[in-house]
């Protein structure tokens, strides 16, 4: 259940039934018209690598539609897909092992589609899922990405670390949290306080 009361069930279909989302330049659709399920097909992981090679800031990194494709390829990710009669509006990846547990690897928004609010109801299913297994929820945002950095600070989320030159040359990775607790309290119910 997400802070706000929704229900979200993993491997359902729908999974997020939703309000009437923002409109933008005509665009009416109804939120609970588009689901978030998990990648499904070959054709799912195409959209998303177009998705992928064609924004920012993976093009500023230099991430090529091929490139792209081995990112979704990746089955020990849990990935999902946001859609909408047929239609791919986005995507996530999460990454629930290592130190990292809580990861979200990316996040990603069809360019037609952004202002609509999708990116909030990727980001609210992401938490929610993390959350329902770790404490803290990770991601990093490239330093000159100062739109996703201000979107993850309005969420909550806090800079925890700097990664120079972690993915490219003259630019650094933000590491950031979201954060309910040290993980032990999670992990070893028994260090709660009281």
């Amino acid at each position: 259940m997400t802070a706000d009361g929704r229900a979200v069930v993993l491997n359902a279909v729908p999974l997020w039934p939703i309000r009437e989302c923002r409109r933008r330049k005509g665009v009416k659709k109804r939120m609970d018209e588009i689901q978030i399920q998990n990648l499904m097909n070959r054709n799912d992981i195409q959209a998303c690598a177009e998705i992928m090679a064609a924004s920012d800031p993976w093009k500023a990194l230099g991430i090529t539609y091929e490139d792209a494709m081995e990112f979704f390829h990746d089955r020990d990710k849990e990935r999902y897909v946001v859609v909408s009669a047929g239609e791919l509006l986005g995507f996530l990846i999460i990454d629930m092992s290592g130190v990292l547990r809580g990861y979200i690897q990316d996040i990603g928004v069809a360019p037609s589609r952004r202002g609509m609010g999708i990116g909030n109801m990727l980001m609210d299913f992401a938490e929610g899922r993390i959350f329902r297994d770790s404490r803290n929820v990770f991601l990093c945002v490239s330093s000159f990405n100062g739109d996703a950095q201000r979107f993850y600070l309005k969420r909550g989320f806090e800079v925890v670390g700097e990664i120079k030159e972690f993915l490219v040359r003259g630019h650094s990775e933000i590491l950031m949290r979201k954060s309910l607790g040290p993980a032990l309290e999670f992990m070893l119910p028994s260090r709660m306080k009281a």
